[in-house]
Parts: structure tokens; sequence; C-alpha cells
């Protein structure tokens, strides 16, 4: 009999498991302790549970699923890029970012991506299949246990367009918050999409109380459909206006991730053009957050980075408008390991 994936399980699985079993309830909190907090990958290694259990448990389930294929560790700032091995045999990367007050980690949700945006590195990987919940929640405790370090911020931000993985996302999301699991802080976990409008709304009735961040890239449609593939055919004010309804259903800030590519979307025209569209949607200023993505180098080298005083102006131009707006400081550029950087 195939062993199934212990981490795809729900809550009330493991409970149903500890009774069907014989063991005392108290027994479910004992396994979710060992799994989700001190995250020990052994079944066996659960001291407090009678030891005919701890065997029933490791014949019939798969604790630890992803192997460690490969670690590069940067030079220049300490992140981290893994490359894990599914069950399967697929490859996923993994990226942790250490910082003076927390430790983050991006994680896959894809074997692929079928989104395929054209300064992106995993839009060269085939899609292959979603990520279980399991899976996206092993990354965590993987890079938790060989790292050592705690783990208190998620991005879904690697491999893959989270949305198009929408139920073992949000699944993973609830096992994230639970206080009885991670424990992780519903503001310190950003779900990244390229705006898929209905799954955002899907999202923002959910009420998760999560971030949310637009991957938008652009100003207008033509130029978006430049970089994004056509087959995504929501119009800019669609996508934005999706996001305002999320903020209002979860009491969330916006983040537009803007990806500055040189003689692409970095005129002030462009910036403009922004300016006009967020004065038309958002009437709260305060809930738009913009992040300027200088372009990383990827494999095709076909876009450059604009130099450091074009995207000064860009973001000068919308900080002078009243949206708060930021450049993203590249983390792990020197193992590939940045934003549209990540591939197999």
């Amino acid at each position: 009999m195939r062993k199934k994936y212990f981490l795809d399980l729900e809550e009330k699985d493991i409970y149903d498991l500890v009774i069907k079993n014989g063991e005392k309830k108290f027994c479910a909190e004992q396994v979710i302790d060992w799994v989700y907090k001190k995250k020990v990958e052994d079944f066996l290694q659960f001291s407090n549970l009678s030891k005919r259990f701890r065997e029933v448990l490791a014949d019939k389930y798969i604790l630890s699923g992803l192997k460690l294929y490969s670690k590069e560790v940067s030079k220049k700032d300490g992140t981290i890029k893994f490359k894990f091995k599914t069950i399967d045999e697929k490859v996923i990367p993994t990226v942790f970012l250490p910082k003076k007050d927390k430790n983050i980690v991006c994680i896959s949700t894809q074997v692929g991506c079928g989104i395929g945006c054209c300064f992106c590195n995993s839009g060269k990987v085939e899609f292959e299949r979603n990520l279980s919940q399991g899976e996206i929640l092993e990354q965590v405790i993987k890079v938790e246990n060989i790292t050592g370090k705690k783990v208190n911020g998620i991005l879904f931000m690697g491999m893959g367009e989270p949305l198009l993985n929408y139920e073992n996302v949000i699944l993973a999301i609830k096992k994230f918050i639970n206080p009885k699991m991670f424990a992780i802080g519903r503001k310190h976990i950003t779900v990244s999409t390229i705006g898929l409008v209905k799954k955002i709304y899907d999202l923002s009735l959910e009420r998760l109380g999560i971030r949310l961040a637009i991957s938008l890239h652009a100003s207008n449609d033509i130029v978006r459909k430049m970089i994004v593939p056509t087959r995504i055919s929501y119009k800019i004010e669609e996508i934005l206006k999706s996001g305002l309804f999320y903020t209002t259903q979860n009491d969330s800030d916006l983040t537009i991730e803007y990806m500055i590519l040189k003689n692409v979307n970095d005129s002030i025209n462009f910036a403009s053009e922004l300016v006009n569209m967020f004065n038309k949607i958002y009437p709260d200023k305060k809930k738009v957050k913009v992040n300027l993505i200088p372009y990383n180098d990827t494999y095709e080298k076909k876009f450059v980075k604009p130099k450091q005083e074009k995207i000064l102006e860009f973001q000068e131009y919308l900080k002078k408008n009243g949206f708060l707006t930021f450049i993203r400081l590249p983390q792990g550029k020197d193992i590939n390991a940045g934003c549209g950087q990540l591939g197999c």
C-alpha cells in the first residue's frame, strides 16, 4: 500500500486518525506539536506517544517528502537558495531571506510556471503540476531545520502562480496562521499574483487577513501584453479594482509590484499613467504601496536594468503624487535568487 503524505492531512484528519487507532484525543495535539511546532521529521522520535502508535504512523505515512537537492549561499547578503526534490523527483526552488528583525522564506507553489512572464526564469520552466499543501508547508519546515532559524515571514513569490493552485495555497495559509501549528502572523504572509481577477475576488472573501501583492509591471494594457502573456486577458483597470476589493474585505494594504525595465516601462509617461489609474480607482492612497523592482539579469539577457537615476525619478514622481513607493533592494543576485531569477 502506498504511504500517504502526512502534511496533506487536515487538523480534523489527525484527530480522527488518533481516535481510530485507540489513542486518547490529546495525542492529536501532541502529534501536531511534534510536526508543526517542533518540526521533527521522524515519527519514531515522537517520544511522548506510544511505541505502537509511532510505528503505525511510520508504516502508513510519509512525514518528510522533500529532499535537499542543492543549497547556495550568497556571499553578499546571506540569502540561501535551496532546491528540493519531491517524492516524484521534481525540483522546486525555495529562498531563505534573513533580515535583521525577521527571517522570511520565499516559497514555490507549482512545479514550473504556466504564466511565462517574459522577464522571469520561472516562466521558462514548463509547468508540470501543482504542489500539494504539504509540499508548500514542508519548504518552511525544511528551511527551519537546515538553517536553525525560526521563520516568521512567508512570501508566496517562488516558482508558479499561487492563485492557479488556489485550494492548496488556501489550506497551507490556514496552517501557517494556525496558532497550534506555524503561528505566523497574518500580516507577515504575502501572496503575489499576476492579477487573476476572479481568484482575487475569491481570496478576498476568504478574509484571511494576509497581504496581497499584484504583479502589474505596466501602466497600460498594450505594454502589459508585451510583458505578460496575452492569455492573461484581464485589463489593468479590472485587476486594480479587484485589489481594491481585497483591501476592503481584509483590512489590508495592497502592494503593486512593478518590474522596471529599461526603455520598456521606465519613462515618466508610464509613471504618469500609473498615477492617473490609481487616482481613478483608489480613493485612499494610504492603502496602496508600490514596489519598484529593478530588473535582475535572467538567462535570456533580453532586458536591461534602467540607470539608478531613472528609477529614482520614477519613484519620486509617484511619491510626489501621494503614493508610498519603495525600490526593492535585491537579495541573492549572485546566486540567481533575486526576483525573476528563480528557475530549475
